[in-house]
């Protein structure tokens, strides 16, 4: 990279961390960071440099990518719940931007509930739309949180026939069965 003319090096493509020039041939501009003399991309990009000012940066190339991040709001739906204390969710959702792909959230059975959980089922069930806090990120997944009024399950379905349960005071109720299932119900039930 570094021994490409100017010329080459205007509008290549660069992924962040990808070496862009040197500080004795430029300023670090915007998109890039500077260490030990070396100048980088923060950004997916392509190179643009000023002679002028003697500067390199990395202009943004497309929508910058949406990552859930501690204290955000996520939707997701619950893909499995795994010996009765830990539940999968596919997030589809980041506040109120839809995402191309999902990311795997974890919801460990202590935060579902400050109540003390004997069964994890009577919370969540696979296939339910749920809403969650990130509450960190650890070794590249997203832990999750349903603790609050605010939070919980969104969307219900039977576990018998799959019908979309409908909110009867604190319990779902399944018109095509004429049965109640208990879930963990989010204030905004329904409301998707």
């Amino acid at each position: 990279m570094l021994r490409k003319t100017v010329n080459e090096r205007v509008g290549q493509f660069v992924l962040p961390g990808q070496t862009v020039g040197v500080v004795e041939e430029f300023n670090p501009g915007i998109g890039t960071f500077e260490v030990n003399g070396s100048i980088y991309s923060k950004i997916i990009g392509t190179i643009v440099i000023d002679m002028y000012t003697r500067t390199i940066s990395v202009a943004r190339r497309g929508k910058s990518p949406i990552f859930p991040i501690r204290g955000n709001i996520v939707e997701g739906q619950v893909t499995a719940v795994l010996q009765n204390k830990i539940v999968f969710v596919n997030i589809y959702k980041v506040g109120k931007i839809y995402l191309n792909r999902p990311f795997t959230g974890i919801i460990y059975i202590s935060r579902v509930s400050r109540e003390y959980i004997k069964n994890l089922l009577k919370y969540v069930k696979p296939g339910d739309l749920v809403k969650a806090n990130v509450i960190s990120i650890k070794n590249g997944a997203f832990q999750l949180s349903l603790i609050g009024e605010k939070l919980g399950v969104i969307r219900g379905y039977c576990s018998q026939c799959g019908q979309t349960l409908v909110r009867r005071g604190k319990k779902l109720y399944c018109p095509t069965c004429n049965r109640y299932e208990e879930r963990k119900i989010a204030v905004d039930y329904g409301e998707v």
